[in-house]
């Protein structure tokens, strides 16, 4: 499985080379023309990968084992459909297979050792992997905004004598206090923090 998967990759960034040339001659003319294949840039590779992805097929494998005259073993892996369990035609080299689904990241497990995103800060202006939107798995988060007190301008206080208490509540929610340190101040910086 992973090893065709592999190919289905490799398969598609060669697809997706295009052709790119350069003209060689006196004041722009184009007297010669050297071409070659090139490989086309990384998020066109990514797009094309995703919506293979998104339109991945589950496939059963089925091993069968007969014996020949000579004494050997044979097996013949077939696929089958998940759902009516017939032999069905192999898929395209470049589609992508799966046999069973990914684990749920979002929700912990211990006998799978994943801890789940309760609790985790997030960034909440982000897109990226690391926002609010994705870690939190549609629980919500909590956003407080706090201060960093500057003794002088380049040096800020030591953060971790800023109190972090956090706890989830049961729709998964958590709440964060945070009090700092008394100490003396010249200036200081609004910041927020979010957690799942």
């Amino acid at each position: 499985m992973n090893l065709h998967n592999s190919d289905a990759g490799r398969n598609t960034v060669e697809r997706t080379k295009k052709v790119t040339c350069k003209c060689h001659g006196m004041s722009g003319s184009c007297n010669q023309k050297t071409c070659w294949h090139d490989v086309a840039d990384i998020k066109t590779i990514g797009n094309v990968l995703k919506e293979k992805y998104d339109f991945s097929q589950k496939i059963k494998l089925s091993v069968k084992k007969r014996h020949t005259d000579g004494g050997h073993i044979l097996e013949q892996v077939e696929l089958k459909d998940p759902n009516t369990r017939e032999k069905r035609k192999v898929p395209p080299d470049d589609d992508l297979w799966w046999i069973q689904k990914s684990p749920n990241f979002c929700k912990p497990d211990r006998k799978k050792n994943i801890l789940g995103t309760s609790e985790r800060e997030c960034d909440p202006t982000s897109d990226g992997e690391e926002s609010c939107k994705k870690m939190c798995c549609g629980r919500g988060y909590f956003k407080e905004q706090f201060k960093v007190h500057f003794i002088n301008s380049i040096n800020p206080l030591n953060l971790s004598r800023l109190k972090k208490n956090a706890t989830a509540n049961s729709s998964g929610v958590a709440r964060l206090n945070a009090k700092s340190a008394k100490s003396p101040r010249k200036s200081t910086n609004a910041n927020s923090l979010a957690q799942c």
